[in-house]
């Protein structure tokens, strides 16, 4: 077993993603019009490689940033080391993340986001949302950095990371 995203969880190894569907983007609620674009180049399946390839090459940098908050963690890691980028067309992905309506995904994702590069684009946020992404941001870092001193590659007893700050 392994930690895919980084958010502490267990799970089993899977063979990495290859190729994405047009029926996988209608069951994730890709939008119409980027679907009618993947249908028009690719039919219904295509490597992951060329999906990352046209967006930049066309530009699609929401696109880029919807597919890797929405999309399932194999996809996104496949993405990733096909050369995606995290912070295409000013930080879409974390955008979208501090949208959805599934809290407790989206936090570990962002997680997993701000840990491969992502940065935070404060035009794209409100206020209060921007400062606690830069609070998440900074909690992330000082996580990996005690995850790479720790003699055992874990973390340090006595050290909570994510326990609220005491009044």
């Amino acid at each position: 077993m392994r930690d895919i995203t980084g958010d502490g969880f267990a799970r089993p190894k899977r063979k990495p993603r290859k190729y994405i569907t047009l029926k996988y983007l209608k069951r994730i609620d890709a939008c119409e019009s980027a679907r009618m674009r993947f249908q028009d180049l690719f039919g219904n399946r295509t490597t992951i490689a060329q999906v990352v390839k046209v967006l930049h090459q066309e530009g699609h940098g929401g696109w880029e940033g919807w597919l890797l908050a929405e999309a399932d963690t194999s996809i996104v890691e496949a993405m990733l080391a096909e050369g995606a980028n995290v912070n295409a067309g000013g930080g879409w992905a974390l955008t979208w993340l501090m949208q959805s309506r599934y809290l407790l995904r989206c936090i570990a994702r962002m997680e997993f986001l701000l840990k491969q590069g992502a940065r935070i684009f404060r035009g794209n946020f409100y206020k209060q949302d921007a400062r606690w992404l830069n609070n998440l941001r900074k909690r992330v870092t000082a996580e990996s950095k005690i995850m790479k001193r720790s003699p055992a590659g874990g973390r340090r007893q006595g050290a909570d990371l994510w326990a609220s700050p005491s009044v």
